[in-house]
């Protein structure tokens, strides 16, 4: 017999009806707490700031020292970074920058490159500027550090080094993984800094209301540009942990505000906030007109004094040296007490006594007369002689028959003759301001000059050619020199064999005149066909590099800062470029005129390994591909 239970069901409905309610209660818990974690991710905190550029007053302040998510509004600081570069000649405007699968990789916004491709240094900063395009702040990164995580680092070092206390950059980008960590002061100071410091590239881009690549225009996130009067940039920035920041700055009378929001609700709420704030501050406080910029927006908290003097002191006074001590005047006692023991020491040396022959010969002998001052000598000049007929002789006088040596033979002149004649030093050297082409600026010819000319059957034109062979650092040299009479050395080329009466030649001419008689080659090139050669040479040397895979370390405005970048590497990077041809190529963009520096004679493999190590110590690299065509 089966008993029954009644109690059992209205036991399971009970315990239905308690899991069903737990249910729920877990539920709404955990929607509140979800809704609790969405408002306090959604916004950490509001904080402003305002400050008189000019002085670096602080004018207005909400929690500025507060830790704050500066969000996109950290790509201030990775231009600043680029600006120095570009200072520094390592990169131009004109600089291609290369990007990476990670920089490609990036949140929106972006502009959306594929890796492998390349942008411009000028390009990449209005992109930047305007639509706030995390790729490209990456590919800055990646091109001027190496890595990412390198290059943020390094704007954490920076930031010390300028008075921002309180900053900590993870990213070049202020992606919120990992997040950055800043106050509305410290990001005062970096807007002061780069007005401060790179005035001309901040007005040429931070004002930019539209930017153009390719064929997409993009409009600047910040919306006061145009309808505050007298804003002229800085930046904006916003993530779900930071919320609507914007740095923003503007002048007015020779008056200028930085001012810095963080925090905002809505992007409508934060722009209507920083408009209220910079009315108010130019009709209210009491602004220094001028064109300075201060260094430091107030006393940011855990810099000391001496630190603030220095980084608020101009370039220049820090890194000049201190003065040398200056010595205590000596007294008048102190001066006769040297001198006097100065003439006791010179008596004191003993002077050997001279002979008694050495003095009669001395006695004896006049006084010689005070040399004459040795003339300077002059440069070398080419006296180019008149062309003499084959077929003809030369008319000799008695005069020249008489002056002509016996051993001598004259021969006919063959083709043109050159002579190069050094004339003895003038008495006076001629001014610079007298006209060329005077008498007296034309070598004279001696007598015995003209003999010579008469042994080898030339005679010496009537209107002589005067032109210089010498640059004007030999002609400098040859001024400087002594003028010695140098031995009597002629020797005669013509186009057909050298006899030996030529060669048995005397030396019978004027003192100081050096005659050198050669023959014109024919197959001399003219100067602009040897530059053209040259050229040719040239271009067909990186013709063969640019068959290799070559390394690119950056394009630069002046060769100087190619060839520094050029040797850096070398001697930095020896085992990776040894061997290897280093090389400039030219190149304009638009009216500028850019250097790339490049080594040649890779492999693929080869050029990828030493870019590696390259970007990993911090130099900017990329490979490229052979051209075969």
């Amino acid at each position: 017999m089966r008993l029954s239970m009644p109690g059992k069901p209205a036991r399971s409905a009970f315990l239905r009806f308690c899991f069903s309610q737990g249910l729920l209660i877990l539920f709404v818990v955990m929607c509140l707490a979800g809704a609790f974690i969405g408002k306090a991710h959604a916004r950490q905190g509001f904080a402003a700031i305002a400050v008189d550029a000019r002085t670096g007053k602080v004018l207005y302040a909400r929690n500025a020292d507060a830790p704050r998510i500066p969000a996109s509004v950290t790509k201030v600081m990775t231009l600043y970074i680029l600006f120095g570069e570009i200072r520094r000649g390592r990169y131009g405007l004109g600089s291609r920058l290369m990007i990476s699968r990670h920089a490609a990789a990036q949140q929106p916004s972006k502009l959306g490159l594929p890796a492998g491709r390349t942008i411009s240094v000028d390009d990449a900063i209005r992109v930047v500027v305007t639509k706030s395009a995390n790729d490209i702040a990456v590919a800055i990164a990646e091109n001027i550090a190496g890595s990412e995580s390198a290059f943020a680092r390094r704007m954490t070092r920076t930031a010390r080094a300028i008075g921002m206390t309180r900053t900590i950059f993870r990213n070049a980008s202020g992606l919120p993984r990992p997040a950055n960590v800043t106050t509305a002061r410290d990001l005062a100071t970096l807007a002061l800094r780069l007005q401060r410091d790179y005035p001309r590239l901040y007005k040429r881009y931070f004002g930019l209301r539209y930017a153009r690549y390719g064929r997409r225009v993009f409009r600047n996130h910040n919306r006061l540009l145009g309808r505050v009067r007298g804003m002229d940039g800085l930046k904006t920035g916003y993530t779900r942990a930071a919320g609507y920041n914007l740095a923003a700055s503007a002048l007015r009378n020779g008056k200028r505000i930085v001012a810095v929001v963080l925090g905002g609700r809505t992007g409508r709420a934060r722009n209507a906030f920083m408009a209220r704030l910079i009315e108010q501050m130019f009709r209210t406080k009491p602004l220094r007109r001028g064109t300075r910029i201060a260094a430091l927006a107030g006393m940011p908290p855990g810099l000391s004094r001496q630190m603030a003097r220095r980084i608020s002191a101009p370039r220049a006074t820090v890194a000049a040296k201190k003065p040398p001590a200056a010595r205590p005047r000596k007294r008048p006692a102190q001066i006769a007490a040297l001198e006097k023991a100065r003439r006791e020491r010179n008596k004191a040396v003993p002077v050997p006594a001279a002979r008694p022959a050495a003095i009669a010969r001395k006695t004896a002998r006049p006084p010689a007369p005070e040399p004459a001052p040795k003339p300077r000598a002059r440069p070398v000049e080419e006296i180019r002689l008149a062309e003499q007929p084959r077929a003809q002789k030369p008319v000799e006088t008695a005069q020249d028959k008489a002056k002509q040596p016996a051993n001598v033979s004259p021969t006919p002149a063959q083709g043109v003759t050159f002579a190069s004649v050094r004339p003895s030093p003038a008495p006076a050297r001629q001014d610079a301001h007298d006209a060329p082409g005077k008498a007296e600026d034309k070598p004279e010819i001696s007598a015995k000059t003209k003999g010579l000319y008469a042994s080898l059957a030339v005679r010496p034109a009537k209107e002589l050619e005067v032109v210089s062979d010498a640059s004007h650092e030999e002609a400098g040299a040859l001024h400087t020199a002594d003028v010695k009479p140098a031995r009597e050395t002629v020797i005669a080329k013509t186009d057909g064999t050298l006899t030996a009466d030529a060669l048995s030649l005397p030396a019978r001419r004027a003192p100081g005149v050096r005659l050198t008689v050669t023959a014109k080659h024919e197959n001399a090139l003219p100067l602009k066909d040897a530059e053209k050669q040259k050229g040719q040479a040239r271009n067909a040397a990186i013709a063969s590099y640019l068959k290799t895979w070559n390394i690119q370390l950056g394009a630069f405005p002046a060769r100087e800062g190619a060839k520094k970048r050029l040797d850096k590497v070398r001697r930095d990077f020896r085992p990776y470029v040894r061997g290897k041809a280093a090389f400039t190529m030219v190149f304009q963009k638009g009216s500028a005129t850019y250097y790339r520096a490049r080594f040649a004679g890779f492999s693929r493999a080869t050029a990828r390994r030493a870019c590696r190590v390259l970007k990993r110590k911090g130099v900017a690299c990329f490979a490229l591909a052979p051209k075969n065509s």
